[in-house]
């Protein structure tokens, strides 16, 4: 009895079935995109003029940017211990929801000035801030300022936190909503806002 055997392959076809091979792994690997490049193209629409707020994709791969590597956080806000993720005019946000970036280490205590200007209209307002699994809810009634004690959230990571901003007055508009900025306290202001 007599065996078929199959035809031995060729070394032209083995070349082809490879390159195809390598053609198929460098598409996949073109088409994932690194966590930091993503990273920089989400600062790069921030940017933009018609920036509007960041999608929660975008959430979370600066989220996880943050964890993976610490030194991103100087990519969205420089130096400073504290500081929103978009842009501000001139330190103040509007958005009804923003992102903010803590990166305090635990050996310096953080106390964070949280200040509200809004018309009169759309007073109360609320700003809520989540950060580590746990949220501050202020209260303002007027143009003023209130201190924020994130001395135990101070960790060797940055850290992310979600903020919203909410007027009583649903119907106020963004051009006359109100607006929030945060910075870290110094001393002096530490010192003055424990005598309110």
């Amino acid at each position: 009895m007599k065996r078929n055997r199959l035809p031995r392959l060729s070394f032209g076809f083995l070349l082809l079935a490879s390159s195809y091979g390598l053609l198929a792994s460098f598409l996949a690997w073109g088409y994932t995109q690194p966590d930091l490049e993503s990273g920089w193209y989400i600062l790069q629409k921030m940017q933009r003029d018609n920036f509007t707020g960041l999608a929660p994709s975008d959430v979370q791969t600066l989220n996880r940017l943050l964890h993976k590597y610490p030194q991103f956080a100087r990519a969205l806000i420089g130096r400073s211990p504290v500081g929103f993720v978009e842009p501000t005019d001139d330190g103040w946000m509007s958005l009804p929801e923003a992102h903010a970036v803590v990166q305090a280490s635990p050996s310096v205590p953080l106390k964070v000035l949280v200040d509200c200007r809004a018309p009169k209209s759309a007073y109360p307002v609320r700003v809520a801030i989540e950060l580590s699994g746990s949220t501050a809810v202020l209260d303002f009634v007027e143009d003023s300022q209130k201190v924020v004690d994130w001395s135990t959230k101070a960790a060797s990571v940055p850290l992310w936190a979600q903020i919203g901003i909410k007027p009583s007055n649903p119907r106020v508009g963004k051009s006359a909503g109100p607006e929030v900025r945060i910075r870290a306290a110094s001393a002096d202001s530490q010192k003055a806002a424990s005598w309110q």
